[in-house]
């Protein structure tokens, strides 16, 4: 039974795909990734605020197209991280709207960047086989994270974990895989997907680990279990096609994932089913986002557009 009530609040329209979307930490504010830029709402009344130019420096030809595939906030709310295609990642401050730090060194298109909760380090990674932490005030690179039994494909994803002591990854190997970030020690690795993990995300209290899949499924990891325990996920299922990303809730109780099958997908935890599905673009949805503070999240899509809703 699908009983999960949720309505549109905010319709944003873009000249471009909109690759990726997250949630300033006091969920003041939502910012979006397009083609070339990065735009700041306000999440509320969702007028825009700013907007950042993220291939500006580059001499590249002006038909040459790099999509912000990822951001991310800082905890402190002083800056913005985006990853995008075009082998670097930027920091930007919000405050004088001016470019921090531009960082290269994956030497191939950025996929996926997370700041840490401690509000000290960056983690980033492309489509080569390692992660990336970087100090996020001074942009000096401190070190990566891979060894014999890392990722043997592209990194899709990475998650900083609320502690700040654990980074989590996907891969095109279908693996996920956690590094403890102190001792730079792989620490678990989850297999269970037929097919690439595409999205990792963990539950506000650090107990779950979320991997979205082309594999149509998400896979639930408890890590409250021993590291050395043979871990058996919880897998949620329904999407008919990639789900390309997915979170949780702030409480916990619910797991929101976009799908390439045009819908956004809710499972309740508590009942471990399905709370409603409903097609929410034209086109792929590629992220989604939850408001840390309230109950509403974000959806972008290939077809030009983001949607804030409330549940």
């Amino acid at each position: 039974m699908l009983d999960l009530a949720v309505q549109l609040q905010h319709g944003l329209a873009f000249d471009t795909v909109v690759s990726s979307v997250c949630y300033s930490w006091d969920g003041k504010y939502v910012a979006l990734g397009t083609c070339n830029s990065a735009h700041v709402f306000d999440a509320a009344s969702g007028r825009r605020l700013f907007r950042f130019a993220t291939n500006k420096e580059r001499s590249a030809p002006q038909h040459e197209h790099f999509y912000v595939r990822s951001l991310c906030f800082s905890p402190d709310g002083q800056q913005l991280v985006t990853g995008s295609e075009g082998q670097s990642f930027k920091v930007w401050n919000l405050h004088s709207c001016t470019l921090q730090h531009s960082l290269l060194g994956h030497g191939m298109d950025v996929h996926c960047v997370d700041v840490s909760a401690d509000n000290r380090f960056i983690a980033s990674a492309s489509t080569l086989n390692y992660v990336m932490l970087w100090d996020l005030h001074s942009g000096t690179r401190l070190q990566t994270l891979t060894n014999k039994y890392g990722p043997t494909d592209s990194v899709s994803s990475v998650a900083v974990s609320p502690s700040s002591q654990h980074v989590a990854a996907g891969s095109f190997d279908n693996v996920t895989r956690v590094w403890d970030v102190t001792a730079n020690r792989l620490t678990r690795h989850f297999h269970g997907h037929d097919q690439q993990v595409y999205d990792v995300a963990y539950s506000p209290d650090a107990r779950l680990l979320l991997s979205a899949s082309f594999d149509r499924t998400i896979n639930i990891w408890d890590l409250s279990m021993p590291s050395s325990s043979v871990s058996c996920p919880i897998t949620l299922s329904g999407a008919t096609d990639y789900v390309l990303s997915a979170t949780f809730s702030p409480n916990g109780h619910w797991v929101i994932a976009a799908s390439r099958d045009r819908h956004v997908h809710i499972w309740d935890l508590r009942m471990m089913r399905q709370s409603t599905n409903f097609r929410a673009h034209d086109n792929s949805v590629i992220q989604v986002a939850h408001n840390p503070t309230n109950r509403s999240f974000t959806s972008c899509s290939g077809d030009c557009s983001a949607n804030i809703w409330l549940y």
